[in-house]
């Protein structure tokens, strides 16, 4: 029960600083600053990288509620599917958001990956 209550959180979270890392480091190599002098605008932009983001989320999240069930973790196993779908689906909403919200504060990718990765298993041992 304690391997769970670590794992659960680590496990739906792992991707936040992947999120970040490609946003910051599309930011440090100026990647964004030569799309819009392309004349690409900034909010289609955005909703690119939050449909990847999504889409990534959503893959994680049904690979690990897959595992959940199949080694039968209470949560999965006795919770309703949409109650499931629902609270996944909220939770990599949040998890992108929080990515765009941190990548803000940095300019270089190496920096930004350490301190997410910090911040997330800082977090998750202080949670429990």
């Amino acid at each position: 029960n304690a391997n769970i209550n670590i794992l659960v959180p680590l496990g739906t979270s792992i991707l936040v600083p992947v999120f970040v890392m490609l946003l910051v480091s599309e930011k440090e190599l100026r990647l964004v600053a030569m799309m819009v002098s392309q004349g690409m605008q900034m909010r289609y932009y955005y909703a690119a990288i939050w449909l990847f983001a999504m889409t990534l989320g959503v893959l994680q999240s049904f690979v690990f509620v897959i595992m959940g069930v199949v080694f039968g973790i209470r949560f999965f196993t006795r919770s309703s599917a949409i109650l499931i779908i629902g609270l996944m689906l909220l939770w990599n909403v949040a998890s992108v958001s929080f990515s765009f919200f941190v990548s803000a504060f940095f300019s270089r990718t190496r920096p930004a990956t350490i301190v997410v990765y910090f911040g997330l298993l800082i977090g998750v041992i202080v949670s429990n």
